[in-house]
């Protein structure tokens, strides 16, 4: 039996997934040890032709298909998992050597069931000269410096915007894995409250690292917000208590929005011009001072914030939706 099962999610076009497929090949925890477990999230159509095209060694797990074309469900990958830790990546992360050692080590030290691991995100080669990427992974992952295992509160919606902790495989099905009433890729945060109300604790290890080699661009991440706040917004509804409105991230929302909405162009028009200076001056090897960054890493986090409420609100601004 593996010692970890890797649940590969698929979604779009995966551009990377042949450097994702070899970082797999390169684990120092040996193929043997592991199995790989393919999942579609979502429109991961192409994804799947672009990984039948791929030739590699490596013995991948398709779930069984509905009518030859859908997944069974967000779970597919995890009810297909045979290993007792269960980690999740996506078709276009490459994972470091040691990585997948590294999240057995942690997790063979603390053997408790309640207990996940959160690796460390780097970025290289495009990603890491993206000023955005650098806001979005600075402000959700461990220091790079930080070598240790260290303990962090619980698992929420923006740590596992850069990574998905890996997980003890019986306590995830025990406790009901993947809710399908979420977005595709967005069932996560839901996930984290349910995990958190029954004593989930996450211990970060700097040294089981994902690269992140291809940028976001701001337009698709404020998507992203947006969809978050759908799924904050479905979330409140599944569970009622005040609790989930504090870990969504939306118990004030309604006031929040009446400040948002009247400024929701500005803030994006804000946001867009100071990523295009950023990125202008990236393209021409030029530094940003520090006036400069900490103002462009607030216009992110206010178009971040506002596309969430938007999405939260399930509102239209100006007749068109975000």
């Amino acid at each position: 039996m593996p010692l970890i099962s890797v649940v590969l999610r698929l979604s779009d076009g995966c551009p990377g997934l042949r450097d994702c497929l070899d970082s797999l090949l390169a684990q120092s925890l040996g193929v043997d040890r592991i199995e790989v477990c393919v999942d579609e999230e979502g429109r991961g159509e192409e994804a799947l032709a672009r990984l039948d095209s791929i030739a590699s060694p490596l013995v991948l797990r398709h779930p069984p298909r509905r009518n030859s074309v859908s997944p069974v469900g967000p779970n597919a990958g995890l009810f297909a998992a045979r290993g007792r830790i269960v980690f999740f990546m996506s078709g276009n992360d490459v994972l470091e050597a040691r990585c997948l050692e590294e999240h057995h080590l942690t997790h063979e030290e603390f053997p408790d069931p309640h207990v996940c691991v959160l690796g460390y995100t780097r970025l290289r080669g495009e990603a890491a000269r993206s000023p955005l990427m650098r806001s979005l992974v600075g402000s959700i992952c461990v220091d790079p410096d930080r070598r240790e295992t260290s303990p962090v509160s619980a698992l929420d919606g923006s740590a596992i915007f850069g990574q998905i902790p890996s997980f003890k495989r019986d306590f995830l099905l025990e406790q009901g894995a993947l809710n399908s009433r979420f977005p595709s890729g967005f069932e996560w945060s839901e996930l984290g409250y349910r995990l958190h109300r029954v004593g989930l604790s996450m211990i970060r290890n700097a040294d089981a690292m994902i690269d992140m080699t291809r940028p976001i661009g701001l337009e698709n991440a404020c998507v992203h917000c947006y969809r978050q706040g759908q799924s904050d917004r479905i979330l409140v509804q599944v569970h009622p208590e005040p609790e989930a409105r504090a870990w969504a991230q939306i118990d004030h929302w309604e006031s929040e929005w009446e400040l948002v909405e009247p400024i929701f162009g500005d803030i994006m028009k804000s946001a867009r011009m100071l990523d295009r200076f950023a990125q202008e001056r990236v393209r021409f090897e030029l530094p940003i001072d520090e006036l400069a960054t900490r103002l462009l890493h607030r216009a992110y986090a206010a178009a971040f914030r506002a596309n969430r409420l938007l999405g939260a609100i399930d509102g239209v601004v100006n007749g068109i939706k975000s």
